[in-house]
This record gives structure tokens, C-alpha cells and sequence, in this order.
């Protein structure tokens, strides 16, 4: 019963751990895991007054939960 236990919780920790992930579109940063995802937005633009376009993307179980973009 206890191995159970602890294999159980040792597979809910596991879904939780994030995996970082580099994109090649000018230095975002995606940290994705099974159950969530965050996105560090960096992003080149030549149409953008900066240049880049920066911001924060969250997903749960796939949905988008809140993102921000600054251009």
C-alpha cells in the first residue's frame, strides 16, 4: 500500500517538474511540463516599434489562462 502511495506521488511530481524549452525565433523561452506550459515571449519584429515583442504566456491542460504582450 505504501509503494503505491509513493509511486502515485512520485508520478504527480513528476507531471509538475518543468522542462525548458529555447525556441528559435529570437530568445523565448518555453517551460512546458504535462499539466502546464509558461512561455517567456521574446520575439523579433521588424514591424514593431522596439523591434521585439516581449510578454508571459500561461496554459493549463492546454487552455490559455493569461498572456501579455508588449510591443
Amino acid at each position: 500500500m505504501k509503494l503505491n502511495k509513493f509511486i502515485i506521488e512520485l508520478f504527480l511530481l513528476a507531471m509538475l517538474i518543468p522542462i525548458p524549452i529555447n525556441l528559435k525565433d529570437g530568445g523565448s523561452v518555453r517551460y512546458r511540463a504535462a499539466i502546464y506550459e509558461v512561455t517567456r515571449l521574446h520575439t523579433l519584429d521588424l514591424n514593431s516599434k522596439i523591434g521585439y515583442i516581449d510578454g508571459l504566456e500561461i496554459k493549463i491542460l492546454g487552455h490559455t489562462i493569461y498572456m501579455s504582450v508588449k510591443n
